[in-house]
């Protein structure tokens, strides 16, 4: 059975994070179910070797009945600029030439977004170490198993104990849009860095964490 569309919000006084964290504003969730006729697919690709991933196999690739939301600064869902980011730790020095991610496009302003990968700032996302701009992103509520494959031109090397960040964010092409990066197909949960108007990164842990997987080739 089908359920209603909505929307959670979460107020900032939920959020347990420091007063740095530029979490003074609203963060926003959406949620629906849909139906159980999702396709199956694969999360590995012949010849390449999974750096990391928190993806399901078959049908449960990923939860597609909710996710967080990354939004451009003049979004009029969320009235602000909203970034999204979840940190991954190669076990072998690796380059990376393959993130695969569950964006969705939530239906406000331009269906665009940006990915980017990036480097670790005491505990947080820091320097952009190659990015791509999206488009034409899979429809919210379609459920899974669609994913966003950015094929990086240029690998980029990450160290083995090292951490790094998959960012979800916006720019100039993106200015109004919305759209959702879906949830892991368990619901763990896991170390989400949220950002509001570029004021700085913060992180919650008791909420699920985005699905990604990031492949490549290990050294």
């Amino acid at each position: 059975m089908k359920k209603l569309v909505g929307a959670i919000v979460l107020t900032a006084s939920l959020l347990t994070v420091g007063a740095t964290s530029g979490l003074a504003q609203q963060h926003h969730l959406a949620a629906l179910a849909v139906s159980d006729a999702d396709q199956p697919t694969g999360n590995a690709e012949a010849g390449l070797a999974t750096i990391y991933t928190n993806l399901g196999v078959k049908k449960n690739i990923y939860d597609g009945t909710g996710g967080w939301i990354a939004a451009g600064p003049q979004d009029t869902y969320t009235n602000q600029q909203q970034d999204v980011a979840i940190p991954f730790i190669p076990v072998s020095d690796a380059t990376v030439t393959r993130i695969k991610v569950p964006f969705q496009y939530y239906g406000y302003g331009k269906n665009a977004g940006t990915i980017a990968l990036a480097s670790d700032a005491s505990g947080l996302p820091g320097a952009v170490l190659a990015s791509r701009d999206l488009k034409n992103l899979p429809v919210f509520g379609i459920g899974c198993c669609k994913m966003t494959v950015w094929i990086l031109k240029t690998g980029v090397q990450v160290t083995a104990g090292t951490q790094y960040w998959i960012v979800a964010t916006t720019d100039k092409k993106s200015i109004d849009s919305a759209y959702v990066w879906d949830y892991t197909w368990d619901g763990e949960l896991e170390t989400v860095a949220l950002q509001d108007n570029l004021g700085g990164w913060g992180t919650v842990t008791f909420l699920p964490g985005p699905a990604a997987t990031v492949l490549g080739t290990v050294q």
